[in-house]
C-alpha cells in the first residue's frame, strides 16, 4: 500500500477499485463486483460501493487501498507509511483494520508508537540492519541513538 492513496487508486468508485483486484486475478467483471460488494457487506461498507473516490477523505481513501488490498487475499501486506497525512482517529480506525488482517504486516515507518507493540521490528540505516528483534528493544534503541545522536550534534554546535 502506498504511502499516499491517490497514487494507488486507479478506478472511479470504490466498488470498482476492489473489483479491479478480483479481476486482475482472473475473476469475470461481473463476478468481480458482485464479489466486492460483498466484502464491503462483511465490512458493514455496503454504502461505500458506488461512492466516488473522489469525494472519500485522506482516511476514507487510505480504507479503501487497504480493503482492495485484503480483497485479493494476499498472505503479506507491504505499507509504505500507512499512516501519513492521517489525523489521529483515522489513524486509529486503519490501526485496528490492520490488526484485523489475517495477513502478515510489513510496513516502514518513521513513528515508533507505530510499532513497538509488534513481535519484530527491524531498523534500517542507509541500506544496512541496525538492529533486529522485538518492537519494545529496537525502538529503545532507536530512540537511545537519535538522543546521542542530537546531543552530538548539540556539542559540535557550540564548538563552532
Amino acid at each position: 500500500m502506498f504511502q499516499n492513496p491517490d497514487d494507488q487508486i486507479i478506478c472511479p468508485t470504490v466498488e470498482e477499485e476492489l473489483a479491479f483486484t478480483l479481476s486482475a486475478q482472473g475473476v469475470a467483471k461481473a463476478r468481480a463486483r458482485e464479489e466486492a460488494r460483498d466484502f464491503l457487506r462483511v465490512w458493514g461498507l455496503s454504502h461505500w460501493a458506488p461512492r466516488a473516490i473522489s469525494q472519500l477523505s485522506q482516511g476514507q481513501r487510505q480504507k479503501v487501498c487497504l480493503l482492495a488490498l485484503q480483497i485479493g487475499k494476499p498472505l503479506t501486506l507491504l505499507l509504505d507509511e500507512p499512516f501519513a497525512s492521517l489525523d489521529l482517529p483515522s489513524q486509529l480506525r486503519l490501526g485496528q483494520q490492520l490488526l484485523s488482517a489475517d495477513q502478515q504486516l510489513i510496513f516502514s515507518t518513521h513513528v515508533l508508537e507505530q510499532v513497538c507493540d509488534f513481535e519484530r521490528v527491524i531498523w534500517l540505516e542507509r541500506g544496512k540492519v541496525r538492529a533486529d528483534g522485538p518492537g519494545q528493544e529496537v525502538c529503545q534503541a532507536y530512540r537511545e541513538d537519535v538522543r546521542q545522536r542530537a546531543l552530538e550534534s548539540a556539542d559540535a554546535a557550540e564548538l563552532a
